[in-house]
């Protein structure tokens, strides 16, 4: 993973929601205990991933609204000149 600003926007919108988030690697053997897993990048908050190699992820819209919320919930910041 690396560290992004989207991330950390994210971070920021769950932790004022109330909401947890972890960060800590995950190894391939990890996958099949997931419900689910995301991507996140400038430009698109939050997009499920529905599969790694064999692993399947049902997905939970709940969940990934809930990410797009806390996205969402951070104020606009204007660029330095």
């Amino acid at each position: 993973m690396l560290a992004g600003v989207t991330q950390a926007l994210i971070g920021r919108g769950l932790a004022q929601a109330g909401l947890g988030a972890e960060t800590r690697p995950v190894h391939r053997d990890d996958l099949p205990g997931f419900d689910g897993a995301f991507l996140c990048n400038s430009a698109t908050p939050a997009c499920t991933i529905t599969a790694v190699d064999d692993v399947t992820f049902a997905g939970d819209p709940d969940a990934l609204q809930k990410i797009v919320r806390a996205w969402s919930m951070q104020p606009l910041q204007p660029l330095g000149r």
